[in-house]
């Protein structure tokens, strides 16, 4: 299986230890570089079109972490590549509590489950899967399989005569 890693980590759970002594010259080391596709798009407010600033993540089918990373200002992200396969894209604001998985899909109250009903995103080597927009609502949640609006206090209380 092929080492997954962000810049910066490591997959020292994978691969062979080589050893090399200080001035040695070692030879013969080929590496394969696999190809991927990666996934781009926007994070926005579902009820206003405005752009969020926003964490996301990228899941593999089993809902294993692949990347995290953000939203800029404008909205936008773009994860690295990845090998082909089926994906899964969440965002969460950074200032709000909105979050949904694309497309459309709320976050679960609570931990994410192993297995969230979200829509898969089919990965293709050399493609990059543009127009992967997130859209946050902040007053839907998610709850035992079924959505409903629920308005927290401080927009109950804006809705309050």
């Amino acid at each position: 299986m092929p080492c997954i890693a962000d810049i910066g980590s490591t997959c020292i759970a994978q691969g062979l230890p080589i050893g090399v002594q200080s001035g040695a010259r070692v030879e013969g080391i080929d590496l394969q570089l696999a190809h991927g596709g990666a996934v781009a798009g926007r994070v926005l407010d579902a009820r206003t079109g405005a752009p969020v600033a926003a964490h996301v993540w990228l899941y593999d089918q089993d809902f294993q972490t692949l990347w995290v990373g953000e939203s800029g200002p404008d909205g936008r992200y773009a994860t690295p590549a990845w090998t082909a396969g089926t994906v899964y894209v969440k965002a969460k604001a950074v200032d709000q509590d909105a979050c949904a998985y694309y497309d459309r899909i709320p976050c679960p109250a609570g931990p994410d489950p192993v297995v969230v009903h979200a829509t898969p995103i089919d990965l293709q080597v050399d493609v990059v899967r543009e127009g992967i927009d997130i859209h946050l609502a902040p007053d839907l949640v998610f709850a035992s399989g079924f959505e409903a609006t629920a308005l927290r206090p401080a927009a109950r209380a804006a809705r309050s005569p």
